[in-house]
């Protein structure tokens, strides 16, 4: 009988966006990057950073709104599992930066570990055409130079040198995700500088230390980071900030709040508020749920799934108010394995179950998934455009709002950074403590 001895392969996959300020004045827009990083660690090396940087451009094709739907499902179910875990932590996460590096490393898997990401993340049918088709038309649909604001995705693939991976693989990534192909010798320590180097340039300089160290026998690093920069259609007059009581989980503390008086789009019903607070452009807005003091944060995340957040979206009307929303900066990070398994990626970090064999020939299984946030509000932004918020509507006819409302988010508060266009949210948030960095 012949023994196989495998060697130490795995896939670790970190997740980042940072710098994001929800601002609203001329100066200073806010930066929003987001980052995921996916080494699969394995077998030999050999010489050191002879890069290959290719940048093509990948064909533009009908966006899936059904593919949007699943995604967005799949981010309220793992936010919902985070926020119960984390207690009272803020919560701040990008979906689709998760599920971009899971998408890229995907392209990878075979057989049951395939079958498996495909539905648990959901990818639909699992077709490489399909779903590398629906994440390319995400990618270029998000960087629409007319939309507003500046939002650049970047994707690369840093493979160690001497190492041969499946062709098809490799393209698969350069093409759809229009990725950076390159190589290095990862037992070099200077591969750890080089890798964050790409990082600080693609986020501006907000991420600017995304791995600290990799394993001598790393395979494959895919990083994907995204970078926005936009403002507030409705600027907060920041002569208006006063400090304000904010009730958080643990008692009472006093935060700066930023107020603003102008017409916006709102509703409200015995389960909570909400307003939308839209970028320049409006293709991208902040949507704000503000839950009544008897259902309470907790109880409002147990409500949240797509079902209704596709009734919410329809619920929203034109009114007048005052919106005052705390300032705040918070850093968020978590390891994901641990609720991914629970959710039914198991095979995918089993070591012996595992089956990648579409990206390389050696036994290969996920590590870990890391996902790392950075988010700041204030003041700073941009005047006002002509367009109002796109906002869907339903065949459902929602009460009327008051004829003026203000709206005090002066307890923890749910929020979402969605494009209006794809219905896509890049960004949602749980925020109990605005003191809390």
């Amino acid at each position: 009988m012949r023994i196989l001895s495998w060697p130490v392969i795995s896939v670790l996959l970190v997740c980042v966006a940072g710098g994001l300020a929800l601002s609203s004045c001329i100066t200073g827009l806010p930066n929003l990057n987001l980052s995921a990083v996916a080494p699969v660690i394995g077998a030999d090396d050999s010489s050191n950073t002879d890069t290959k940087t290719i940048d093509p451009v990948a064909p533009r094709v009908r966006l899936d709104r059904e593919f949007t739907r699943r995604g967005n499902d799949f981010g309220f179910r793992l936010f919902s599992m985070l926020v119960e875990k984390e207690n009272d932590k803020n919560v701040f996460i990008s979906t689709p930066s998760i599920s971009l590096a899971l998408s890229m490393v995907y392209n990878g898997a075979d057989g049951e570990t395939k079958d498996t990401m495909a539905k648990v993340l959901p990818l639909g049918s699992g077709r490489l055409e399909a779903v590398n088709a629906a994440n390319s038309a995400i990618i270029n649909s998000l960087q629409d130079p007319n939309s507003g604001v500046n939002l650049m995705i970047g994707n690369s693939v840093w493979a160690k040198d001497n190492i041969s991976f499946i062709a098809d693989f490799m393209q698969r990534c350069e093409v759809s995700y229009q990725a950076e192909l390159k190589s290095l010798k990862f037992e070099d320590p200077k591969s750890v500088d080089i890798i964050n180097a790409w990082v600080d340039n693609k986020t501006q300089g907000k991420i600017k230390r995304l791995i600290n160290e990799l394993d001598p026998m790393t395979y494959l690093v895919v990083v994907n980071t995204v970078y926005f920069k936009g403002a507030w259609r409705n600027p907060f007059d920041p002569a208006a900030t006063q400090p304000h009581d904010f009730m958080t989980p643990d008692g009472k503390i006093t935060v700066p709040m930023m107020s603003a008086e102008n017409d916006y789009i709102y509703q409200k019903n015995d389960d909570f508020e909400a307003v939308i607070l839209p970028y320049a452009g409006t293709r991208m807005s902040m949507y704000v749920f503000l839950p009544s003091e008897e259902l309470g944060l907790n109880g409002f995340i147990k409500k949240l799934n797509a079902e209704n957040w596709q009734k919410w979206v329809t619920m929203f009307r034109p009114a007048e108010g005052t919106v005052m929303l705390p300032k705040f900066k918070s850093e968020y990070d978590t390891h994901l394995r641990d609720l991914l398994v629970k959710m039914g990626l198991g095979i995918a970090f089993d070591r012996n179950q595992a089956d990648f064999s579409q990206m390389c020939s050696e036994r290969t299984w996920l590590s870990e998934v890391i996902h790392k946030t950075f988010v700041e509000v204030n003041e700073e932004g941009t005047e006002a455009a002509a367009a109002t918020a796109a906002v869907a509507v339903g065949s459902i006819m929602p009460p009327e709002p008051p004829p003026t409302f203000k709206m005090v988010v002066d307890r923890p508060f749910f929020c979402v950074i969605r494009d209006n266009e794809t219905g896509l949210l890049l960004f949602m948030g749980a925020i109990k403590n605005p003191g809390q960095s």
